[in-house]
């Protein structure tokens, strides 16, 4: 049962999808499913350490997106590797593949208590 605390998580991401959603395609290669207005954007800036002692920048594009909407031929879909996100804008198509710096989970849940949304990663890759 989830705590008060969990529900008004739940109730402020659910608002905040209502004010500022945004209307993306996630592909798999099972298919794709378009999310009206759900779809929140955020971003990740990481710091790491190469193996030879460089600190290296990283930054991705995270989508914030409903779990109970990411199904495809009815089947719930967990973000992985190569999947997209593209979003189209004034006539452009941006597309995001999903992806993280090495070592590092493509996605994590948002709030983890209840588990309604996932913090995806990813990176431009192409615009048309």
């Amino acid at each position: 049962m989830a705590t008060a605390f969990q529900n008004a998580i739940t109730a402020g991401l659910a608002a905040a999808g209502k004010v500022a959603g945004l209307t993306v395609t996630y592909t798999t290669t099972a298919g794709s499913v378009v999310l009206d207005g759900t779809a929140l954007r955020g971003q990740t800036d990481w710091e790491m350490e190469t193996q030879d002692g460089l600190a290296e920048r990283w930054e991705s594009v995270d989508w914030l997106l409903p779990v109970a909407d990411l199904v495809i031929s009815s089947a719930t879909v967990t973000p992985a590797t190569g999947d997209t996100v593209s979003q189209t804008l004034d006539g452009i198509t941006y597309v995001y593949t999903v992806c993280a710096p090495p070592g590092a989970p493509v996605f994590a849940y948002l709030d983890r208590g209840t588990r309604t949304r996932y913090r995806v990663h990813a990176k431009l890759t192409s615009q048309t």
